[in-house]
């Protein structure tokens, strides 16, 4: 591979005998490899799709493409569980070349149900040289998915038995506490907590966490009006760090 030096000797004699030597060079240059390289950037800021983004019709893949070789116009694959789709490169600016691809977001997951996996992106690009040597360079990349957030709210038993009777009815001013816990890998302290009763929204609050590090809520609500409305119903909303939002309720008689 590269310059080589090519050295010929002829040796020649006539009738008389006489010998004659003559030498000539020539420098040879080997060219056997085209050469380039390509690389994919994250798909997402995080590198994760979530249930938004998957609901989308199409995300881009882009990358850099690199090497001596490498030219506008060289044919560039993705390759993304099974799906194919087809490119070029481009000049992106500033001396530089890469490619920019959309495909299609159902490529990576259905979104139906809890998907939670890596899948690989496989990209590759074909150039030549001016001495027709083929260069195929390759690259992967894993994205995470994940399309779901969980949370999961409880309500504490209310006045100790969940009868009110009337002592009960008179007692702490005529306030009584709907209280809780909750659990789930996703919620935090700071997460909205919503009191219905009989349907109707009547309070807002967030999560707290509670003594002990676990998380609750605590609501002062009106006596009369938890016994004129005794269906009680707490949702708790959070969100996970993809960006997945989930809202849990239960309900309470």
């Amino acid at each position: 591979e590269g310059a080589n030096n090519v050295q010929v000797t002829l040796v020649s004699h006539d009738a008389a005998g006489n010998e004659v030597t003559a030498l000539a060079h020539r420098t040879v240059v080997l060219d056997t490899k085209a050469h380039n390289t390509v690389n994919i950037h994250d798909v997402t800021a995080d590198n994760t799709l979530n249930f938004t983004e998957l609901s989308a019709a199409k995300q881009t893949i882009t990358g850099n493409v690199r090497g001596e070789d490498a030219k506008a116009g060289d044919p560039v694959l993705v390759e993304i569980n099974g799906h194919q789709y087809h490119g070029q490169v481009i000049d992106t600016g500033k001396n530089t070349l890469g490619y920019r691809i959309e495909v299609d977001s159902a490529a990576f997951s259905d979104n139906v149900g809890h998907v939670l996996k890596e899948v690989t992106v496989h990209v590759s690009v074909t150039s030549h040289d001016a001495a027709g040597n083929l260069a195929i360079a390759t690259s992967d990349h894993d994205v995470h998915i994940d399309n779901f957030a969980v949370n999961q709210v409880h309500i504490d038993t209310v006045a100790g038995d969940d009868l009110i009777n009337i002592k009960e009815f008179s007692a702490n001013g005529g306030f009584t506490q709907i209280a809780g816990t909750v659990t789930g890998v996703d919620a935090a302290a700071g997460d909205v907590v919503t009191l219905q009763l009989d349907g109707v929204p009547v309070m807002q609050g967030v999560v707290v966490t509670l003594a002990g590090g676990k998380l609750g809520y605590s609501f002062p609500m009106n006596t009369h009006m938890l016994m004129s409305h005794p269906e009680i119903a707490i949702s708790v909303t959070s969100s996970d760090a993809a960006g997945n939002c989930v809202t849990h309720s239960v309900t309470k008689t």
